[in-house]
């Protein structure tokens, strides 16, 4: 392998990790079209290598997260222990109903661009509120997303404190479904994780993305035994171990930069990713 795409793929890890580890998702959106069209590798090869990559730049975000207290570990380990059986579940649906994947993506990528222009919206109309009001944006403006549930108070590691409602009833219901739905449409956790936290269970946005981070290292250690049969000790060496690299320290990054981010702009931030992957599922 030459030097330069070595030193290439370190670099496209460590932007990549960064942005991952930021918005609490994997990265795959971004890893297999960039191996696919920059590399020329596979379609099955780069979702493979993907997933390898995944496991360091979720173990890097998460190592950054729980220094910072940022992880709600009740949340996470409960999702955990139903979203993988549910992924399972829905890979093998998908082998007997192949048509039925192709529906589902164009449906869910629909629903990605309606919650991501819901959420410009809102945003756009908290600002005007806020600036109506002469009131500033701090860390954690956000409004409550649910009165259901206990209440919580979690201060992190620089006494920064959260206080909302963890609904974890509904949320596991919907960690289930969101497992499945993951397995049937061949996408990544995140996007289907940092919503089901913010929305369903309540976590405030920062949480979200710090436990959404978390749960990852599952997901992506899962996929890695799914899809074993296209990860070579070749692939993994020639594009993993670069791109893994990159991402260790581009996630550690990330985190680090999330915890500075108002909740409403890293919530825009996300909106803005659910706006491309549900635009790429439908095309």
């Amino acid at each position: 392998m030459e030097v330069v795409s070595f030193i290439l793929l370190i670099v496209i890890g460590v932007l990549v990790g960064i942005l991952a580890s930021l918005l609490g998702v994997g990265g795959g959106v971004l890893y297999v079209p960039i191996l696919i069209l920059g590399f020329k590798v596979d379609a099955l090869t780069a979702t493979a290598v993907s997933s390898f990559v995944i496991i360091f730049t979720s173990l890097s975000g998460t190592i950054e997260y729980a220094k910072q207290k940022r992880i709600d570990f009740k949340a996470g380990i409960i999702l955990v222990l139903l979203a993988i059986p549910g992924s399972l579940i829905g890979a093998r649906i998908v082998t007997y109903y192949s048509m039925l994947r192709t529906y589902l993506r164009a449906l869910f990528g629909l629903l990605l661009i309606i919650l991501a222009l819901r959420d410009y919206r809102r945003f756009y109309l908290k600002i005007k509120k806020m600036k109506g009001k002469g009131e500033t944006i701090s860390i954690t403006t956000e409004d409550l997303q649910t009165t259901r549930g206990e209440k919580v108070e979690k201060t992190d590691a620089k006494g920064v404190k959260f206080v909302y409602n963890r609904d974890m009833k509904t949320g596991a219901v919907f960690g289930f479904i969101g497992g499945v739905l993951a397995g049937m449409l061949g996408i990544g956790g995140g996007i289907i994780f940092v919503p089901a936290l913010n929305l369903i269970i309540g976590l405030p946005m920062h949480l979200s993305v710090a436990t959404s981070t978390f749960i990852i290292i599952f997901s992506s250690i899962m996929a890695v035994i799914v899809k074993a049969d296209y990860l070579s000790w070749t692939n993994i060496i020639t594009y993993g171990i670069p791109l893994a690299i990159g991402a260790v320290l581009g996630a550690h990054l990330g985190a680090r930069s999330a915890r500075k981010i108002q909740s409403l702009y890293l919530k825009l931030a996300f909106s803005t990713l659910l706006l491309f992957t549900g635009i790429k599922l439908i095309l």
